[in-house]
């Protein structure tokens, strides 16, 4: 059988050499297979220490990984976009974490009680005492 011919992996013939091939054209296959390789892994020019799982991470990959990294938002002060949404807390929860507006409304109530009317707003109130704490509550 003639020599098969690529120039890429993908191009040998996993069936080749066949067993009646001459022992004398056994070089000229290893050449053919490394010429393969080297020219399917042309950017190559050290060891590859990625284990196959580590590959197959990139499976589906179609661009810079870290591009696509950089486009995220940052995990320090991200800034959000569309409706983001999180878990609601607990009632009475007094802790750092984020407060939802379903959770801030189960908190404030609503009306007036013994304490005077709820208000939050985000303007700030004209007039006042040192130490008032001011909030508005509209339904």
């Amino acid at each position: 059988m003639a020599l098969e011919s690529t120039t890429y992996i993908n191009g040998l013939v996993a069936t080749n050499p066949t067993g009646t091939d001459p022992k004398s054209q056994g070089d000229d296959h290893i050449r053919l297979v490394k010429s393969a390789i080297k020219n399917t892994f042309s950017g190559v020019t050290g060891e590859v220490t990625a284990t196959h799982t580590e590959l197959n991470y990139t499976d589906g990959v179609t661009s810079n990984i870290q591009t696509q990294m950089d486009l995220k938002a940052p995990l320090a002060s991200p800034t959000f976009t569309g409706t983001p949404i999180a878990p609601t807390a607990a009632a009475d929860t007094n802790t750092t974490q984020i407060a939802t507006t379903a959770y801030v409304q189960t908190e404030i109530g609503s009306g007036t009680n013994a304490y005077g009317t709820r208000t939050v707003s985000t303007s700030e109130p004209s007039g006042g005492s040192d130490g008032d704490i001011w909030y508005r509550y509209e339904t």
